[in-house]
């Protein structure tokens, strides 16, 4: 559907879910920090039990200097472990 869509404009906020299932053994405190690109946006700590899903909907406002493509990265620190998940962002055509 057009509503998940990675084209957007630069000064676009864009929003999108993402979660975490605890495999850990025990209660795991996560480090999360989200990437536009190479700079940090948002870090954030959650502690999850061994089984535990958590999830949020995260916004970012895309700043009018934004160059495309442009990865849009979440990086979750358990223990020193780190898990990624990314998605680009296209400049939307004219």
């Amino acid at each position: 559907p057009e509503s998940y869509s990675n084209y957007v404009n630069p000064g676009d906020t864009v929003t999108f879910r993402y979660g975490i299932a605890s495999y850990e053994i025990g209660e795991t405190k996560y480090t999360v920090r989200i990437y536009l690109g190479n700079e940090l946006v948002k870090t954030k700590e959650i502690v999850l039990q061994s089984g535990e899903v958590w999830e949020e909907n995260e916004s970012i406002t895309l700043p009018k200097n934004l160059t495309f493509p442009t990865k849009v990265r979440i990086e979750a620190d358990a223990n020193g472990v780190i898990y990624e998940v990314h998605f680009w962002l296209k400049k939307k055509p004219e």
